[in-house]
């Protein structure tokens, strides 16, 4: 690269060998996605997810993600209405209440937009989809520093560890997120090299992008810094001519590219939450300490090594170190790439996870193959001439394959494959969340009342549901004057929405709950809104015994057997364990109302009551 003085590798080989890597790209590329396909599910019921998924869709409908939960007959407010948990309440205290993703506004946009070019399909789409750009500008990046073949291996080995398979059918920010990073950092190194004002301007709007999709990865205008740095200080000790002018033209490019995406971002959040980011309300913006950085370093530590990168993690770092004392300007531009998000991962509050990870992967994965490749490299064109003399400059030796084809293998063989079973797992969960809401939906029809029995176990269903059906969801726990007491505050929930749950809802008596959850059904039949009831086998008796009454009579409107045993992760000492189950049968109730026209002036005035 001529402005930080590293060589192109890419550019040192021939095209023919060029074109066959891309070639094998290509091909790799369609098998993993047919590969990770069979881990895909059309269906996704966690917190973070419904956050997405339900702010698109409103996003779709309404030109804005904004949720307000309304009474199905009235029309206001309606405090007992479902709202999944990773939403900021904005007026809670009064008949404005409404709710807003707290996530920033760039996947939940992007998820819009495929939701309506390919409908819910082209919503779980999108992060394979994702995937696929983000491993091609990887092995592009990669390819810049260790040549074609460590570029197709790397590209082969990083998306097949659990944790990276796992996102790529998660309709969530990661991905999308690192095919920004991966562009966006491709585009910033190749501007270093050969210049080109598109290119900053790319780099800028790239990584400004990434982070309208995690706030964390605001922190990647630091090698932004560092590249605009190391070109300008370059061109002012050069000279002062056109072509120095034109390197600071492109650094404004570089930097107002970024602050595009940002600053629509920020005037968004002001705009709907109040604040800079929609964390500022559960106090997670300010939830980094030195005390967690102790606490979770080793963690991640760990993590690197045996989960994000088996066997690479190592690799990397001592590449990243030896890459010091062969250029210390790519060193920098890479290191200020990894060590920032690494740190601040750490000193998060958040307990430590592989996917806060995903971003840094690619880096590390560079670092490590530059590695393996580059002393192989040094040997090939610098100390094993042909007879004639001439430097071998397009065909790699046979001791350069066998030690990267070497390396690549042990995790192909060993820790991958033992992962993917865990992947499995969570597609037959979702698989399960998708064969309820269908059950649902099959006997249902829109606008009808769908209530849960069981709370803690049905929030995957209900989240999966508010994006694929049109329902007014109620968890029991919602008129449950126990579970409400119950309830304990979650640094992830707005402390203000908490406070507000419990002054509405600790304002009422046990039996004052119930009245309004019965009146509720009853104001709703009198409209001709019909109510249903989704509840377990084991809890089937408890419903019928509950919420049967003189007033309301439950009807068996069908039984569904989930087509796989339930899974779940439980906290052992020695870490989380996966547990598996027995395949849970449900029931659906439809909850009709039993009443004469001589007693509906009275359930009349219980249901204004009730509502009011």
């Amino acid at each position: 690269m001529q402005e930080l003085g590293i060589p192109d590798l890419a550019a040192d080989e021939s095209r023919l060998v060029r074109r066959t890597f891309l070639v094998l790209l290509g091909v790799w590329l369609v098998v993993f996605s047919l590969f990770a396909h069979r881990f895909w599910a059309a269906a996704n019921g966690a917190a973070d997810q419904n956050a997405y998924l339900v702010g698109a869709k409103l996003f779709v409908e309404h030109g804005s993600p904004r949720l307000v939960p309304r009474d199905p007959v009235t029309g206001a407010y309606d405090p007992h209405q479902y709202v999944g948990l990773m939403w900021t309440g904005v007026n809670l205290r009064t008949e404005d209440a409404c709710y807003y993703p707290k996530y920033p506004c760039g996947t939940w946009m992007v998820q819009g937009l495929a939701l309506k070019l390919a409908g819910p399909t082209g919503v779980y789409l999108l992060s394979p989809a994702s995937m696929v750009v983000a491993l091609t500008f990887i092995y592009l990046l990669i390819r810049l520093f260790a040549g074609s073949l460590a570029a197709v291996l790397a590209v082969i080995v990083l998306p097949l560890n659990g944790t990276m398979l796992a996102l790529t059918n998660s309709p969530c920010s990661h991905v999308l997120g690192l095919s920004f990073i991966s562009a966006g950092m491709f585009f910033l190194v190749r501007w270093m090299q050969i210049g080109c004002g598109w290119r900053a301007l790319a780099a800028g709007v790239l990584l400004g992008a990434a982070a309208t999709t995690r706030y964390l990865d605001g922190l990647f205008i630091l090698p932004m810094l560092v590249a605009a740095g190391f070109i300008l200080t370059r061109s002012a000790a050069a000279d002062a001519s056109a072509g120095a002018h034109m390197r600071k033209r492109h650094a404004v490019f570089l930097l107002g590219g970024w602050v595009l995406p940002l600053g629509g971002l920020v005037v968004l959040n002001l705009l709907t939450v109040g604040g800079l980011t929609g964390y500022d309300a559960t106090g997670e913006s300010r939830s980094f300490s030195l005390t967690y950085l102790q606490e979770h370093w080793a963690h991640y530590l760990w993590l690197l090594q045996n989960v994000g990168l088996p066997y690479f993690f190592a690799l990397a770092v001592a590449g990243l170190l030896a890459m010091f004392a062969w250029n210390w300007r790519a060193a920098t531009l890479l290191a200020s790439w990894a060590a920032p998000s690494l740190i601040a991962s750490m000193a998060y509050y958040f307990e430590p996870n592989t996917r806060f990870l995903v971003p840094l992967l690619p880096v590390f994965m560079l670092c490590a193959v530059w590695l393996v490749a580059w002393p192989m490299r040094m040997i090939e064109t610098r100390m094993i001439p042909h007879a004639d003399g001439a430097r071998t400059r397009w065909r790699t030796p046979l001791a350069t394959t066998l030690a990267i084809l070497g390396v690549f293998a042990l995790p192909l063989s060993t820790e991958l494959p033992r992962e993917w079973g865990e992947v499995r797992k969570d597609q037959q969960e979702w698989l399960n969340v998708a064969a309820q809401a269908d059950a649902i939906m099959a006997v249902a029809p829109p606008g009808s009342l769908i209530f849960a029995s069981q709370p803690k176990s049905l929030n995957n269903l209900f989240n999966h549901l508010q994006f694929v059906g049109d329902y007014y969801l109620y968890c029991d726990e919602a008129f449950r004057f126990d579970l409400q007491r119950s309830v304990e505050p979650a640094p992830w929930i707005s402390a203000d929405r908490m406070a507000a749950t419990r002054e509405r809802m600790w304002s009422m008596s046990a039996a004052e709950l119930q009245t309004a959850r019965e009146s509720l059904i009853l104001s709703a039949a009198q409209k001709g809104i019909a109510s249903f009831i989704f509840t377990t086998e084991p809890e089937a008796s408890i419903v019928l015994r509950a919420w049967g009454s003189s007033r309301l009579e439950l009807k068996p409107r069908g039984a569904h057997l989930d087509p796989y045993p339930t899974t779940g992760r439980l906290l052992r000492p020695a870490g989380w364990e996966r547990v598996q189950g027995q395949r849970v049968r449900w029931y659906l109730y439809e909850l009709q109302a039993t009443l004469d026209h001589g007693s509906r002036g009275a359930v009349d005035r219980d249901v204004n009551a009730g509502n009011g």
